[in-house]
């Protein structure tokens, strides 16, 4: 595929997983902010599955690396049978559909057993990621820990994706980061919720993503948005205008 457009328009319904791509119409909005923050690193994603979102994400940044955590075949760990992806389906959509396959590391691992060297390992490799997606186990306790995995790897000034944040079937990942934001002091904060995600942001970029982002998605006819307060934090609600 060579672009994202094209990965969208006849690629990413292609890919099994769960991904809206309308969730798209947020994230190229803020590429354009996290590009002028400084944020030029490539993408990261706990629990790949099939890379629907991992490939999208890439589209992005096509010439940086990119490293793809997962279970895969492993599923002993998967206590909480999320997901349940393949390596070998994996690799054949990163070969159909990838920008550039060729840049992407796969990482067969338990997040839950990461260590502090193998996180330093990563950043020594890859750098800080513009993008990173949190996809993996859906207990409190994983988001919890991807969620700190995550802020290790990722630019001040890139974004965060957590799926599943409001999914009725997976309660822990809502719970998860309302504990995070209660008992402890993350400094990636609650941007915008649409189709299926939260995106958090560095703190110190918070009040500048917030008011462009709002800016251009309300002109956007096909978007509805509306302002609300996330753990202290003015955010975005968005979903779709109908």
């Amino acid at each position: 595929m060579r672009d994202l457009k094209e990965y969208i328009s006849c690629g990413i319904d292609k890919v099994s997983g769960w991904c809206n791509s309308n969730l798209f119409k947020i994230i190229t909005t803020v590429d354009g902010m996290v590009l002028e923050g400084g944020a030029t690193g490539g993408i990261g994603e706990i629990g790949v599955h099939h890379g629907k979102f991992f490939i999208g994400l890439q589209h992005l940044r096509p010439e940086c690396s990119a490293l793809a955590l997962d279970l895969f075949e492993d599923q002993d760990k998967n206590i909480d049978r999320s997901g349940c992806g393949s390596l070998d389906l994996f690799k054949e959509n990163l070969k159909q559909f990838s920008p550039s396959p060729e840049k992407v590391d796969i990482v067969a691992v338990d997040s839950m057993e990461l260590s502090a060297e193998d996180i330093a390992s990563f950043r020594e490799r890859h750098g800080r990621f513009s993008y990173f997606s949190v996809d993996g186990g859906h207990t409190v306790t994983h988001t919890i820990r991807d969620y700190w995995t995550a802020e290790s790897l990722t630019d001040p000034n890139g974004v965060i994706f957590i799926d599943d944040y409001y999914n009725p079937d997976w309660p822990g990942v809502q719970e998860g980061i309302a504990k995070l934001y209660l008992m402890q002091s993350p400094f990636f904060v609650p941007l915008c919720y649409g189709f299926n995600k939260l995106l958090l942001v560095g703190m110190s970029r918070h009040r500048i993503y917030l008011e462009k982002l709002k800016q251009e998605l309300s002109q956007k006819n096909e978007l509805k948005i509306k302002v609300v307060s996330r753990f202290g934090w003015q955010s975005l609600s968005v979903r779709l205008n109908i």
